[in-house]
Parts: structure tokens; sequence; C-alpha cells
């Protein structure tokens, strides 16, 4: 989607509507007159990514599909700009991997874009507050602003920590489990599913991709949304969060805590073992 956003913006540029990104990451829209005359005709407008990319197509004009799902090829060589804030959102994925091999097989990531389309977001959270529908997004009650969170916004300043060193996936998972309490001891448990997908995951998206659940547009319905990974790649779903109660669990519950029953006068099978050794005697 980052891809098409692009796409949009330089699209319409030379089309003659002019948006202008400000540091907040809003944008103003100008209307299609000569360069000169812009100033006088400026029209301020609030502008998302869904809205440019309407407007691109009330104008005639299509994005091209985002093929790195069913799948944009990664470009050959990322700016400077793109490639650090790539490999920023990547090591909150390499610090999730840590917590898993510590035994936090219960931590989630939950990433999506900012309504703007400018920020990649993730929150990190324990399974249980994540939609019992869909692995990878926050249940509907839940307050991303209470959450352990990261926005490309932040860039190595990860959970406010910008005077943490060395910011390796270990040292953050550690720092993590220390910081955050509340919410990663309700995921130190085994998951083995979810441990499974995320590390397939990274390997799919290797070696600076990110996935993305949501935006500001329809998302897919079977399938994560890859950006900055080879030509064709394609992350599904995550598991979603059962309770943590399988049936074999549950079977292996009740089984050990049933309570016996004989039928008629019928003694249980330690006292009968009794009466045959006296009767033997």
């Amino acid at each position: 989607m980052m891809h098409q956003y692009r796409f949009a913006i330089n699209t319409l540029r030379k089309k003659g509507y002019g948006y202008r990104r400000f540091p907040n990451g809003r944008l103003w829209r100008q209307t299609a007159v000569a360069s000169s005359d812009r100033r006088k005709a400026d029209k301020p407008g609030l502008r998302s990514c869904a809205h440019v990319m309407a407007h691109l197509a009330a104008i005639g004009l299509h994005c091209p599909p985002h093929q790195s799902n069913g799948g944009r090829a990664m470009k050959t060589k990322l700016s400077p700009e793109e490639l650090t804030a790539a490999k920023n959102a990547r090591r909150v994925f390499l610090m999730v991997a840590e917590l898993h091999k510590l035994g936090y097989e219960g931590l989630r990531i939950c990433p999506f874009m900012s309504s703007s389309g400018c920020y990649w977001r993730c929150a990190v959270v324990p399974a249980r507050l994540t939609r019992p529908d869909h692995g990878a997004r926050l249940a509907d009650d839940v307050d991303y602003y209470s959450l352990p969170r990261y926005s490309s916004a932040d860039g190595s300043a990860y959970f406010g920590w910008a005077n943490l060193k060395p910011k390796t996936p270990l040292a953050l998972a550690k720092k993590f489990i220390a910081e955050f309490p509340k919410f990663a001891e309700p995921g130190h448990h085994p998951d083995p599913a979810y441990a499974r997908w995320f590390s397939t995951m990274l390997e799919q998206t290797a070696p600076v991709g990110v996935v993305t659940a949501f935006g500001d547009w329809e998302p897919p319905l079977n399938r994560m949304i890859a950006d900055f990974c080879k030509e064709g790649t394609v992350v599904r779903l995550p598991p979603a969060w059962d309770g943590g109660v399988t049936p074999r669990f549950f079977v292996c519950f009740m089984y050990a805590f049933r309570a016996p029953i004989w039928k008629g006068t019928q003694k249980p099978p330690s006292e009968r073992k009794g009466t045959d050794a006296k009767r033997q005697t």
C-alpha cells in the first residue's frame, strides 16, 4: 500500500495536482493550476491515503496493483530513509522472536498502518488481547494507547527507550519483560502454532521485510500485507487465539479429575487386590 501511496502522489503531482507533505504526515491539496498561480489557488484539505487514491481514480487514473503480496517486487535498492525505517520496524519482529525463545510464545504482534497512511505501527500484546477471528488484530475493546507500541515515527526509540544501548533484539526483549510485566507475564506460556507461523513469516520476509494486518483501505481476507519483500511473497494470516484450551488438553484435564464410578457393590481395584490376597492365604 505504501507503494501505491507514493505512486498516487507522484502521478497527481505530474498532472498538476500539488500534494505537499508536512512534518506531521498530513497532506494539503492544491488545485490543478499553473505553478505560478498555485499559491493563490491553495485549497487546504486533509488527505489520507484512501482519499488520495480516490482522487486519483476520480480523474481517470489507477495505481498499479500491490505486487509484493501477490505482488510487487522489492525495489532493487531502497533509499537510505526507507532502508532505515524498514530495519527499525524489522527489529521489533526480531525482538518478539527472542521473546518466544525465552518462553513468551504467547506474545503477538499487531501491525497496521496509521489512518494517514504515513506511519507503520505495531503493538506487542498477549494473545488474549487479539481478536478471536484474526490473530494479528487487536480485540475491539482494547485501547491501543495503553499498550506497548512502536511507530515508525519513533525511529530507533523503541517504546520510548531512546537511551537504551545496545539495541539488539535480545536486549530489547529483556527490557520489554522488565518494563512491561503486565503484558509480558500473560504471554509467558507455550503457543507452538503461533511460534511456527512467526518463524515462517520471518523467513519469508527476510532480510528487511515487514507485514501489516490492515490500514486505511479494505484489507485482504486471507493474508497479511507484506512490504519490502521478494516478488510473490504471500504471508498467510496467523492462527487465531483459542483461549489456551485445546481439545487434547481438555480431554487430559477431564480424565485426571473424573470421579470414580463403580457399578453396584464392586470395589475399586486397590481394595479387590487386598481381598484377593487374603483369600489366597
